[in-house]
């Protein structure tokens, strides 16, 4: 009776043995196998499938590509007069930082030369080109536009006080001229979208009307050495920096 009872036992925990063997090729396949190919991956390699990675690489060229594409975002288009009288079109340069340098200024009575700087942006002015006590100044004005493009100008004033007592006033005689005499401006591009070399010596000092209908391109030269385009301006107003 007793063995009886054994032998009926231990037929069920043969089978149960045979089957857990079974998990072999000779049985059957394995559990990878019986999961699907999709993920054999997925178990091979701790819970991170090829297509998991796949995603992630694609999303970040994908950020790559955006942060390219502002790097490279093109400056707004104006249009600008050379010398000849010939009205070009040409495009600003872009600063990819914003500017917090505070405005500079001196005073000038013409007895020596005077040297401006902010920004890596520079002012030379000459010997002789006032001959009475003078305020020169120099800012950065950065104008943000809709596209969120930033575009640096420099801005130039040269006040005067003319008349006494309760009858003086302050001139910007700057904004009139300086007649034979030109001022030195040297901008500086670092930062700046240029893109190419090319760009760079075919870049301008360009004045900027306040209508931004009276455009000017001022004669320019660019140092490659201090990474500044320099050009003489006979009045004071805003500058930018552009090319063709």
């Amino acid at each position: 009776m007793r063995s009886t009872w054994k032998h009926r036992l231990m037929v069920p925990v043969l089978a149960v043995a045979i089957l857990a063997a079974g998990c072999s090729d000779q049985f059957g396949p394995q559990p990878e196998r019986l999961l699907g190919p999709d993920t054999a991956p997925l178990m091979a390699k701790g819970g991170k499938s090829d297509q998991a990675k796949d995603k992630k690489e694609a999303k970040k060229q994908e950020r790559e590509q955006k942060k390219q594409e502002k790097k490279a975002r093109k400056g707004p288009k104006i249009k600008a007069k050379k010398n000849n009288g010939q009205e070009v079109e040409y495009q600003l340069a872009v600063k990819q930082r914003k500017s917090d340098k505070a405005p500079v200024s001196a005073w000038v009575d013409g007895s020596a030369e005077v040297q401006l700087e902010v920004g890596g942006h520079t002012l030379t002015i000459p010997r002789g080109i006032v001959d009475r006590p003078t305020l020169f100044s120099m800012k950065i004005d950065q104008r943000t536009y809709q596209d969120e493009t930033v575009v640096e100008a420099v801005q130039l004033h040269a006040f005067q006080v003319e008349g006494k007592g309760r009858r003086a006033r302050t001139e910007d005689i700057g904004a009139q001229g300086f007649g034979a005499y030109s001022v030195e401006l040297c901008f500086n591009y670092q930062g700046a979208d240029y893109e190419t070399l090319s760009n760079v010596l075919a870049a301008s000092l360009v004045y900027l009307s306040p209508d931004g209908r009276s455009n000017e391109v001022i004669e320019s030269q660019a140092d490659l050495s201090s990474e500044t385009i320099c050009g003489g301006v006979n009045h004071f107003s805003d500058y930018g920096l552009a090319w063709p």
